[in-house]
C-alpha cells in the first residue's frame, strides 16, 4: 500500500479520491489507519510526498514549458510552485533555477524560506546570503534576483525560472526584468513558474493569458479563489467576504478573477491607439494637484499630482506623472520649481480638503523665491508673466464618476496623448476606474482636472458671441434676396401671417 501512496505519478491524487469516497472525516479515518501501520520513515515520506496530499489544480501537466498560478490570496501559488520545484530539483531535472519576487526582501522571505520549508528534512538546502544562492545537497542552485536591479538578471542561464507575485513588480522595471528572465531561459528544455494574484489591466499577466489561450498545450495556466483552499480560517473568510466580497478587490483577491476593462470607464486601448511623442511647441502646461487629507506620509493617502499640457491642435497631453505620499511642505515646493522650470502657466489645486491653507502654501514657497502667487477665478484664464504664478484652486461639487465621464468622452475620442515612457501606474489605475467612491484615486482626479482645464470642460462662463453665431451669415443671405427681383415677395410670404412683418 504504501509504494501506491507514493507512487510519483502525478495523476494519482489518492487524499482527493479518499475525500471523494469516503467524505472528510472518512478520508482522514483511512490516512489514520494507513499510518498506524507505517514506521517513522515512511510516515515522513508520506508528509512529504505532495502529489499525495496536493489539489488537483496545484500538479502540472506532464509536458509544459510554462505553468502559472493567476489565482486569489490563500490559494496556495507559493506552496505549490515551492513543492513542484523541490520535485525537479530532487528529480535532477532542473541544476540551475533564477527566481524573483517584487523584491529582494520578498524573494528572501517568499521565495528562498519557502523552498527551504518545502523540501524534506534529507534534501534542504542551504542559502548563503552574501551571494544570494541556494544551494541543495545535489548541487544544484538558485539564485535570487530582484526586478528592481533588472540588469543583473542577465548573468545565468537556467533550467528553470520562478517569477512570483508579478503583479506587484515595480512598474518602471517591470518590463525589463521579465524579458532578461525570458532570455535566461533560452537553453534547450528550460521552463518558466509564476504566479500572481489578478491585476486588472496589467500587461504581463494579460500577455500571458493571451499567449496560454493560444498555445494551451504547451504554455498552462491555473486559476482559483481562496475558497478551494481548506485550510483557510473559515471566520476570518467571512469577515474578508463581509468587507469585499461586492467590490472589485473583493473579486481580484478573494475570487481570482482577472478583471476586463468593461467596468471601467476608461479603456487602455484608447491610450495605445494615440499615444505619440512630446510636439515641439505646447501651448498651456499646468500641474493638476489633488493633496492628501494630512501633511504626514504616513498616515495619508497619495497626493494626485500630474502635469499636462495642450498642444497647437488641442490635443491634452499627459507629460509626467508625479503622484505619491508627499508631506504638504514638499508637494508646494516642487510645483513652485516645476512651473518655473517648465514654463508652465497655471498650478491647479483641489481644495477640497484643505480649503484656502493650500494657496497660503503656495504663496509662502513662492515669496521664498522672489515671485508672488496670483490666484485666479473659476473660469479666468491663465497669462503667464515673469515674476507671476497663477495658481487656481477649485472646490469640486460633482461626483467624480460623473467628472471623469467628460474625462473619458475625450479619451475615446482621440483628443488625449499620454507621452511615450514611464508615467507611473496612472494608466492602470484609470483602466481599473469604475466610478466607485472611497478608493485611493488622487492621481486619477488630478488626471481628470487636467482634462477639464485643458479641453475647457470646466468652465461655466456663458460666451456672449454665441447668441450671435451665424447673423452674420444671414444677413449676408438677405442682402442678396433683396437684390434679385421678385425674391423680396416671396421670402416675406415664406415667413407666414400673409407676407406681414
Amino acid at each position: 500500500m504504501i509504494r501506491a501512496l507514493l507512487d510519483p505519478s502525478p495523476d494519482m491524487q489518492i487524499a482527493k479520491r479518499l475525500v471523494d469516497r469516503y467524505g472528510v472525516d472518512g478520508a482522514r479515518t483511512m490516512v489514520r489507519t494507513l499510518c498506524a501501520g507505517m514506521s517513522n520513515v515512511e510516515k515522513s515520506a508520506l508528509a512529504m510526498h505532495w502529489p499525495f496530499w496536493a489539489r488537483p489544480k496545484q500538479i502540472p501537466p506532464a509536458e509544459w514549458r510554462s505553468w502559472g498560478n493567476l489565482t486569489s490570496r490563500g490559494w496556495g501559488k507559493s506552496l505549490t510552485c515551492a513543492k513542484l520545484i523541490t520535485s525537479e530539483i530532487q528529480a535532477g531535472r532542473a541544476r540551475t533555477l533564477i527566481m524573483s519576487a517584487q523584491n529582494l526582501t520578498k524573494t528572501e522571505a517568499v521565495q528562498v524560506e519557502g523552498l527551504i520549508a518545502a523540501a524534506p528534512p534529507w534534501f534542504r538546502p542551504t542559502y548563503r546570503a552574501s551571494s544570494f544562492v541556494l544551494e541543495w545537497p545535489n548541487g544544484a542552485r538558485a539564485f535570487a534576483y530582484t526586478p528592481e536591479v533588472p540588469e543583473t538578471i542577465r548573468s545565468e542561464n537556467a533550467d528553470l525560472a520562478w517569477l512570483s507575485e508579478l503583479q506587484s513588480w515595480p512598474k518602471a522595471t517591470r518590463e525589463e526584468a521579465y524579458s532578461n528572465f525570458v532570455f535566461a531561459t533560452r537553453v534547450r528544455g528550460a521552463r518558466t513558474l509564476w504566479d500572481a494574484t489578478p491585476k486588472k489591466a496589467h500587461p504581463i499577466l494579460k500577455r500571458l493569458l493571451a499567449r496560454a489561450e493560444k498555445n494551451p498545450t504547451k504554455h498552462f495556466v491555473v486559476r482559483g479563489s481562496i475558497f478551494e483552499n481548506p485550510h483557510i480560517e473559515r471566520a476570518a473568510l467571512e469577515d474578508m467576504l463581509e468587507e469585499y466580497g461586492d467590490t472589485q478587490k473583493g473579486k481580484e483577491e478573494l475570487l481570482g478573477e482577472m478583471l476586463g476593462d468593461e467596468d471601467a470607464i476608461f479603456r487602455q486601448a484608447w491610450f495605445d491607439k494615440s499615444r505619440r511623442g512630446l510636439p515641439d511647441r505646447l501651448k498651456r502646461r499646468a500641474r493638476f494637484i489633488d493633496p492628501a487629507i494630512t501633511s504626514d506620509p504616513r498616515h495619508s493617502d497619495s497626493t494626485g499630482i500630474v502635469d499636462m499640457g495642450l498642444g497647437l491642435d488641442d490635443q491634452v497631453y499627459v507629460l509626467a506623472n508625479e503622484s505619491g505620499k508627499h508631506r504638504a511642505e514638499t508637494w508646494a515646493q516642487a510645483a513652485v520649481d516645476a512651473y518655473v522650470r517648465q514654463d508652465m502657466d497655471l498650478l491647479w489645486v483641489e481644495t477640497n480638503r484643505g480649503g484656502d491653507s493650500h494657496a497660503a502654501l503656495l504663496r509662502v514657497v513662492a515669496r521664498a523665491k522672489g515671485l508672488e502667487l496670483r490666484e485666479l477665478t473659476k473660469d479666468e484664464a491663465p497669462v503667464r508673466r515673469p515674476g507671476i504664478v497663477n495658481f487656481r484652486g477649485v472646490n469640486t461639487k460633482r461626483q467624480k464618476a460623473a467628472r471623469a465621464e467628460g474625462a473619458a468622452a475625450l479619451c475615446e475620442k482621440g483628443r488625449v496623448t499620454f507621452l511615450v515612457g514611464a508615467l507611473g501606474d496612472l494608466e492602470e489605475h484609470l483602466c481599473s476606474f469604475d466610478g466607485s467612491e472611497g478608493s485611493a484615486d488622487d492621481d486619477i482626479d488630478a488626471f481628470v482636472h487636467g482634462c477639464h482645464e485643458l479641453a475647457g470642460l470646466a468652465s461655466d462662463k456663458q460666451d456672449a458671441g454665441a447668441a450671435f453665431v451665424g447673423l452674420t451669415e444671414v444677413a449676408a443671405q438677405v442682402t442678396n434676396v433683396t437684390r434679385a427681383p421678385g425674391n423680396l415677395a416671396s421670402l416675406l410670404g415664406g415667413l407666414g401671417g400673409g407676407g406681414r412683418i
